[in-house]
Parts: C-alpha cells; structure tokens; sequence
C-alpha cells in the first residue's frame, strides 16, 4: 500500500452517508461538507486494525506509538465520532470504524492503482510483481521461466511465495497465483494453462533392473513411490488404449510432497505416478522415463489467477502473458539432449541412454510395446 503524507482526499459530503450507525441512526457529528480527512489519518487506522494493535502499526509505519495514538485520536475528532475502543491488551472496531475502514481502504486501494497507472504509464515495464504457488508447482514448473523474464526486463522484481495452503489473493494482496483444481470464487478471473494428467515414471536404472513391464497389469508387482495425498482421495485409474485399469499402490516409501517424490523417482526408489507436467524436465533430461506412455490418469487444470476488478500494472501483465505462453499445453516444448534429433522424443533419448530399448517404450510405427533387446550402440530413430 502506498505511504500517503498529509494529502486530502475524502470529503464531508462523502462521509455523511457512511458514517451511520449499523442501524441507521446518524452519529453525533459528521465531517463538514467543506471539510476533508487527511490519508495519513485513515491509513493509520487501517495499519492498526490490520496488526490488531498500536505497536504493531507504530512498527510497521516506523513512527512512535504515541504518534499512531495521536493520529488516531485527530481522526476521532475529525469526524466526530469513537472508531475504536481501546484496552491495555487489545483495540476493537467500533460500528464506526468497521464502516469507516471499509470503504477507506477501497479509496486508498482506487488511489494506489491511480498512483500505479501514473508510473507505469511510461518506460520498460517496473515494480514488483507478488506470485504465488504451491511448492511443487513453483519448484518445478516456475524457476526457468521467472530466471529468463527478469533478465529480460530487469526494472521487473517477482516475489515468489510457495505455499501449501491455498491464499487470499484480495486479502493478501498476490498479483497472481499458479493454482490447481477450483481456481477460487468469482471476484477471480482463471486462466487454463494445461491439464495436470498423471502418468506413471521412473528412472531408467531402476528398469534396467525390474521385471518387464507390457501393461498396466504388470505394475502390481514393482516397488513404488506413493505420493500419499492422491491415494486418500481414492485410487487412481489409469486409462489408455486397453480401457481402464485402477492401480493399488504398493510400496515402503509414500510422501505428501510431489517434489519429493519425482526426486525419490529419480534416483531409483520404485514406480511414481507423477503429474506429466511436473515431470516433464525431469523425462526431457533423461533422469526419469515414462512408462506405458499410451496410458494416464486424468487430473485437475492446472490456472493461473488474479483478482479481477484490481488494476493490472504493465509488469503485472508481462508477466502473466508470459507464464500462460510458457506454461499453457499449446506452449512449444524445448528440445533436450537427443530428442532435438529424433521425433519420439526423451523416452528413446533415456533408453539410448541406458544402454537399452525397454519394455515400456512404444513401437510408434505399430503403436505396439517392443521387447528388451540390448543395444550398445542404438541411435534414437
């Protein structure tokens, strides 16, 4: 929020029909029509209620207890009535000061977005831009991007917050938000980026050493790597060319964090369903290959969000444009390693790798699964 010095704003005339009781009674005095409340007086009353104390506004404004009191009190007799009541251990709203606060705090969020537009209105896209995300998300779909855009426009700061729980966008004043599933309630616009479809991975050395795996079937019998929270809401169905095949995870090691899991995956621990979206570098890289690509299970939408009726600084805009054209389905994917040479992509690039043609790679001539067969020096074809 912006720091306003002794500026006028608000008028009496304003302040006549919302200064009332809850029940309608009028107060004892209004602001004069010719009469105007000065913003330091009515941010100061917004920084108290919102740390629910004097000396916690006194710390974040950087001024003297006393001098929050005495603003606080110039406010009261500036309009003529008792905004909060106060006691050594706490400070509560009257009916006055919630309906003062309420629409304070819209007229000075109006001026902040005012004073934005102003500054942005010309040079490179600058200021800080508030991303928020769940830590999986973040750490593996948003560092590469977020890397290459501030060094493209380097006046632009991100702030990146990585969160388990889901946040208030209006609350807590995010620019954005990377979020899975039901994008949140209607003040939020939501933009589909791309379908969080699961598909079944490992590493490449934990095949080379495993049964065979020609179907879904043959899952049953592989250690695995369980991302718990997904097996509670049920258990997973994965779908391809031969219907539908629920799949009952078995395995020593389960976690609630799918950033664990792809690097538990990784280094040989078992079988992981992972979103094929969280996976991607993991597979462009060769660390993990995907198994029975014909088949996933389907998820939530991955969308990113932001409040709708709040005003959208130029950084703001650069930056959600750029993630929905990385992040969206349709966003072109980098060639990595071998899968620049050859049309199949990472998985043919990891059996290279491996020294092996598994299983689990698909003839893509005949759509059919090819046997293991040893190659020391097979090319990606």
């Amino acid at each position: 929020m912006t720091t306003f010095v002794a500026g006028h704003f608000f008028s009496g005339s304003h302040y006549r029909g919302l200064l009332r009781g809850r029940k309608g009674a009028p107060l004892q005095r209004v602001v004069a029509p010719n009469e105007t409340v000065d913003l330091a007086l009515a941010s100061t009353l917004l920084r108290v209620l919102e740390g629910k104390s004097l000396s916690a506004a006194a710390r974040q404004l950087g001024v003297p207890k006393s001098t929050v009191s005495r603003r606080l009190s110039t406010l009261e007799a500036q309009l003529g009535v008792q905004l909060l009541r106060r006691s050594p251990r706490s400070v509560v709203p009257t009916d006055a000061g919630i309906a003062f606060a309420d629409r304070a705090r819209e007229a000075l969020q109006t001026l902040d977005a005012a004073v934005a537009a102003a500054r942005d209105s010309e040079g490179p896209p600058r200021g800080t831009v508030r991303i928020t995300a769940a830590v999986d998300v973040g750490q593996e779909l948003l560092a590469e991007p977020l890397a290459a855009l501030t060094a493209e426009y380097p006046e632009i700061v991100i702030e990146l917050g990585l969160f388990s729980r889901r946040v208030d966008l209006v609350a807590e004043r995010w620019d954005l938000a990377i979020r899975a599933g039901d994008p949140g309630a209607g003040s939020l616009i939501a933009k589909k980026l791309a379908s969080l479809g699961w598909g079944v991975y490992a590493a490449a050395s934990y095949l080379e050493k495993a049964a065979p795996i020609e179907g879904p079937s043959d899952l049953t019998g592989h250690r695995m790597v369980v991302f718990s929270p997904a097996i509670q809401l049920g258990m997973p169905t994965l779908e391809g060319p031969l219907g539908r095949f629920p799949i009952a995870p078995a395995g020593n090691l389960r976690a609630d964090d799918l950033s664990f899991c792809l690097r538990a995956a990784e280094s040989g621990a078992g079988i992981a369903m992972l979103p094929i979206k969280l996976a991607q570098r993991a597979e462009a890289r060769g660390a993990l290959v995907r198994v029975l690509p014909e088949y996933a299970a389907p998820g939530a939408h991955l969308n990113l969000v932001y409040v709708k009726d709040r005003y959208l600084s130029r950084a703001v805009a650069v930056v959600r444009d750029r993630l929905v054209a990385v992040l969206s389905d349709s966003a072109p994917k980098k060639a990595t390693g071998c899968a620049s040479h050859c049309s199949t992509g990472s998985l043919r690039c990891a059996a290279r790798s491996s020294r092996i043609t598994p299983a689990w790679v698909t003839n893509t001539a005949s759509g059919t699964l090819s046997s293991p067969t040893k190659s020391s020096a097979r090319r990606c074809s």
